[in-house]
């Protein structure tokens, strides 16, 4: 008989054994020999008999891994992209959650009579929460099923929307913000495990750089909905409009976060055995709380001191002693991660040593800042200083969003595109810095300069940017191991969320350069001409960073 198992498997080096990704086979094909082979233990778990196909080229140790890939192999491709969708919705969320509120926060101001130099709160208390925890909740998913991290969080999310609704002052909404950024980053390290799990190699990048695209189209289509909530006429109260906002996330999250507990399946991403070679008190050792605190701590402080340095000035305490603190912490946290055993680290130290993921991550530094940094802005111009309807903003921004479908459905249906980075990537940056240099010109931002710049800057710009980020996500997960796939993509996350904090605490300080902050284009163009110069930076150390794949020698390690 034709050893089938050896011509669906890959081995992909992990820096320890070799790790084998069994891609399956076709049911239909099996013999009544293979299917004798299924194991007592799952056929005890499932009613649909499973062959062990890989039992053939495996040791007994090993069968009930290569049965668990069988899963994601005879899983309908009907169910596979229903549960990308759903994964895809969970994101788009996370984005309303956070870009929504671009259109609140005049609103949320006076209600709650925040001061100046604390209304970015408003948005930040969300943000730094949600970088802050993104990497312990990638851990959680790598040691503990991903579809019960996915599930708990999607309904905690919703709740806590729903609590938010109701809240009464300042200060427990800044809490409960905070709160809702942990649920929301629960959900995208355990989304990333799990697609890892559900789609054969052969489909994974198609399927990432669909999930990767819900970002920003869940960033430019939040302030569409923002806007369309906006035409409640109370402003504010119980009825007022940013609080019905917050409802109708709740009651959008609750549906489906209520559905994937049935729907999500539990043994796909997840050793089903390992309960039962380590204790749980060992596992949880592994979840590594040590290096989860310093890690932690040293995001939170990050974030935390770039924010206070835009509401404060760059040159105060506010910014500059979290700062330095969040300095000697990050090197701590290496340090401390390197002195464990193997196997027990949050952030394994050989992620670093995998060819390309330093690059891929340094860029999601700088990339993700595209959209918030022209967002922010003119949202705020156009509703305060123009006095525009919340619809009409959202109209005008529209561009944005759309773009980010189309290149999205172009990358899924040519998916090759992304596994060229270097030509991806290339082509996206400089199409994104392209986009900020038209935004510097548009002066009044409405009647002809809208049409002239901010639509065409929207539409190329964007596109640029959805190339970037989709082929940075791809590179990044499609680099490593799939045991390591969940702490990738929340590592990916923190880069992304810390250096969109990092540019909107720089843009922060720099709308305070001339008199009249959003009100004096001057300071506007400055923050967005600091963009182009970052966004520069970050395609010099691609270009240089980069290597083949193709070319490497063979003791470079590399992941899929």
């Amino acid at each position: 008989m034709t050893d089938v198992g050896d011509k669906r498997q890959e081995v992909l080096p992990t820096g320890d054994s070799a790790l084998t990704l069994c891609l399956g086979t076709d049911p239909s094909t099996s013999t009544p020999k293979d299917a004798q082979t299924t194991s007592a233990s799952n056929q005890e778990k499932s009613t649909t008999p499973r062959p062990d196909i890989a039992a053939q080229s495996r040791p007994p140790a090993d069968n009930a891994n290569a049965e668990k890939d069988q899963v994601a192999v005879q899983m309908s491709d009907k169910r596979r992209w229903a549960l990308l969708a759903l994964f895809s919705f969970s994101l788009v969320v996370d984005q309303w959650a956070y870009f929504g509120f671009f259109l609140f926060v005049p609103q949320i101001s006076s209600e709650f009579n925040i001061p100046t130099f604390q209304q970015s709160w408003i948005i930040t208390s969300y943000l730094i929460t949600f970088g802050a925890t993104i990497l312990l909740f990638g851990r959680t998913s790598d040691l503990y099923p991903p579809s019960r991290v996915f599930t708990y969080g999607f309904l905690v999310l919703a709740l806590i929307n729903l609590i938010i609704s109701f809240l009464p002052e300042l200060y427990s909404y800044f809490v409960f913000r905070a709160l809702s950024g942990i649920a929301g980053a629960s959900l995208i390290p355990s989304a990333f495990k799990l697609i890892s799990g559900i789609f054969p190699k052969e489909k994974l990048g198609k399927a990432l750089t669909i999930y990767s695209a819900a970002a920003p189209v869940g960033g430019g289509t939040g302030v569409i909905v923002a806007g369309v909530v906006d035409l409640i006429p109370y402003k504010s109260g119980q009825m007022a409009s940013w609080r019905w906002f917050t409802r109708i996330l709740a009651i959008l999250i609750s549906i489906p976060a209520i559905g994937s507990i049935w729907w999500l399946p539990k043994e796909i991403g997840y050793n089903e055995e390992q309960p039962t070679k380590e204790s749980s008190r060992e596992k949880f050792k592994r979840l590594d709380l040590g290096g989860s605190f310093l890690i932690l701590a040293a995001v939170l402080l990050l974030i935390l001191s770039l924010t206070m340095g835009g509401d404060h000035g760059f040159g105060t305490a506010y910014f500059i002693a979290p700062f330095i603190i969040s300095l000697f912490l990050f090197p701590t946290f290496l340090w401390y991660e390197s002195k464990l055993p193997e196997g027990y680290p949050l952030l394994p130290p050989r992620i670093f040593k995998i060819t390309n993921v330093s690059v891929f991550l340094f860029l999601g530094l700088i990339l993700f800042s595209w959209w918030p940094i022209n967002s922010f802005p003119l949202a705020n111009i156009y509703l305060t200083f123009r006095e525009e309807k919340g619809i009409i903003v959202g109209a005008r921004l529209i561009p944005q969003p759309l773009t980010s479908v189309v290149v999205s459905s172009l990358l899924s249906r040519w998916s090759w595109f992304t596994h060229h980075p270097r030509y991806a990537i290339s082509a996206g940056m400089i199409l994104a810095i392209g986009g900020y240099g038209l935004f510097t010109q548009s002066g009044d931002q409405v009647g002809k300069n809208y049409w002239k710049f901010i639509f065409p800057s929207s539409i190329f710009g964007s596109g640029g940017a959805i190339l970037v980020y989709s082929a940075t996500n791809v590179g990044v997960i499609t680099a490593v191991p799939p045991s390591i796939a969940g702490i990738a993509g929340g590592l990916l996350q923190v880069s992304f969320q810390a250096g969109s904090a990092l540019a909107l605490g720089i843009q922060a300080g720099l709308l305070t350069v001339h008199p009249g902050s959003l009100g004096n284009f001057k300071n506007v163009q400055a923050s967005w001409y600091f963009e182009m110069g970052w966004l520069g930076l970050g395609l010099i150390v691609f270009l240089v960073g980069y290597r083949n794949v193709k070319k490497l020698s063979e003791d470079v390690e590399v992941g899929h």
